[in-house]
């Protein structure tokens, strides 16, 4: 955002390059920085920068050290004020996730601009030294790529970096023919892979031959005379290129690094949740979305989509065992099986509440939740039990004991196993308990009223009493055997 806004509206000199070219330096000698050779550190050090310029770092390596568009505005040797402008270099160093993000964010910033003056920055000691153009190849592959194929580069400038061979300039001119006759006789071999692109390839590299035949542009750091020299033959073509031929791109290896880096993400997505290990699965999506949120490409778009829907679908599998435990539950006909059910059902459970976070990063509805899942699945368990309990008629109280009893133990066993998932201030469970005992508690009251020393004792009331009697007696045992209070 604020590259974007430095460069709203502004007539850019733009350098562009692979990094460890001589971008930063070029412009900051373009600015008017004085440097010197120091023998001991085998590099140029500045002994005077002018203000404005304290962003522009340079290195003597070709590690990356600019991380971001940087932009200045300076007054050209004619005295008009120009921005010029620094940016990332292609071929980050720190990784293929900063190239791209670099790479994306010049393009985006630059759209902001008024027009752009293009400077080409190449490293001309490797271009002489390398057989095939070295870094020069990768530059006009992501150049060309960068402005969509263009076919025109006169509003082009190219200056070389790191000369200090004899004849550089010669030697210069000749190796880009070479490389302009190499792409012209071959189908294959330099630039083979991006064939598609070959008018464009001829079309800068020709540009590039007719215009270093008249003059290439050496950078002399300790030359201070010559940048003043420099800037004006620089910018004496005042063609310039119109920011909306940006084009946003992703060089070929760096989108081949990216796509498989991001499946080797998804690989460790997958194996996590096969082993069940939710926090890891999660801490991987979060990586994965933090990586499209820096670099905004399609692929990275859908395979956050694709993490999203497959942690989805294991929260599904996961709600899904939990509803068969459930069901399981319901279907037991001895309190040891329902005993077993319940604690699988609450290793479920665990399981389904350790994904809150993942149901809001899916942007699950809210009724797939754990929160919501939890009430129902409680009603499912304890109405059963419920509904057995209201069946029971009183005049067969002591036949039906043994519902009394299966109720309570399986509520009992439900309550020991469930009760570390709800907080001291969550009274679900506990009510839900509660009713099961209360309705067991009315039946032996029930059972209790005809006990009244009050009623008259005759035989036909003594032997009604008997089952009575006979049932209070079961549930005593029962209660007192079963550590059950009510």
């Amino acid at each position: 955002k604020n590259a974007s806004e430095k460069l709203a509206g502004k007539d850019l000199l733009l350098l562009i390059g692979y990094t460890g070219a001589g971008k930063t330096s070029t412009t900051k000698y373009l600015a008017g920085t004085k440097f010197e050779y120091d023998e001991d550190k085998y590099d140029y050090v500045e002994t005077f920068t002018p203000d404005g310029l304290e962003e522009f770092v340079r290195s003597n390596s070709d590690e990356s050290v600019t991380k971001s568009i940087h932009a200045t505005q300076i007054l050209a040797p004619n005295g008009k004020p120009i921005t010029i402008c620094d940016t990332p270099g292609f071929g980050d160093t720190k990784g293929v996730e900063m190239e791209i993000s670099n790479g994306l964010m010049i393009i985006r910033s630059l759209k902001q601009a008024a027009s752009v003056k293009p400077i080409l920055v190449v490293n001309g000691g490797e271009l002489i030294m390398t057989a095939r153009g070295g870094q020069l190849q990768k530059t006009l592959d992501i150049v060309i790529t960068m402005f969509g194929k263009m076919k025109d580069f006169s509003a082009f400038e190219y200056v070389f970096t790191s000369c200090e061979a004899k004849n550089a300039s010669g030697r210069i001119q000749n190796k880009l023919v070479k490389l302009l006759q190499s792409l012209q006789s071959k189908s294959e071999g330099i630039l083979a892979d991006s064939a598609d692109k070959k008018e464009s390839y001829v079309a800068i590299l020709s540009d590039m031959i007719e215009k270093t035949s008249k003059k290439v542009h050496l950078i002399d750091l300790e030359d201070e005379d010559g940048a003043p020299d420099l800037f004006d033959r620089l910018l004496s073509n005042d063609l310039r290129v119109s920011s909306g031929a940006f084009v946003e791109c992703v060089s070929k290896e760096a989108l081949g690094k990216l796509e498989f880096q991001v499946s080797r993400i998804q690989i460790r997505l997958e194996n996590a949740l096969k082993d069940g290990n939710i926090k890891l699965a999660q801490k991987i999506l979060g990586q994965l979305t933090q990586l499209a949120s820096a670099i905004s490409l399609p692929q990275l778009e859908s395979a956050v989509g694709s993490g999203k829907r497959r942690l989805a679908d294991f929260v599904a599998k996961v709600r899904d065992e939990a509803n068969e435990m459930i069901k399981r539950c319901n279907e037991a006909e001895d309190s040891d099986k329902y005993q077993r059910y319940s604690e699988k059902l609450k290793a479920k459970l665990l399981e389904f509440s350790d994904m809150q976070q993942i149901c809001t990063i899916c942007s699950l509805p809210e009724g797939e939740s754990y929160t919501a899942y939890l009430t129902p699945a409680l009603e499912k368990l304890f109405a059963p039990m419920q509904k057995k309990l209201e069946d029971i008629k009183v005049s067969h109280l002591f036949e039906k004991s043994n519902i009394l009893r299966d109720s309570l133990t399986k509520a009992k066993h439900l309550s020991d196993s469930l009760s570390g998932l709800f907080d001291s201030s969550d009274h679900r469970l506990g009510h839900r308990f509660t009713a099961i005992k209360d309705k067991v508690f009315s039946l032996i009251k029930v059972a209790a009223s005809d006990l009244d020393p009050e009623n008259d004792i005759t035989s036909n009331h003594v032997e009604k009493c008997i089952p009575s009697v006979l049932f209070i007696l079961d549930v005593y045992l029962f209660l007192s055997k079963s550590k059950i209070y009510i």
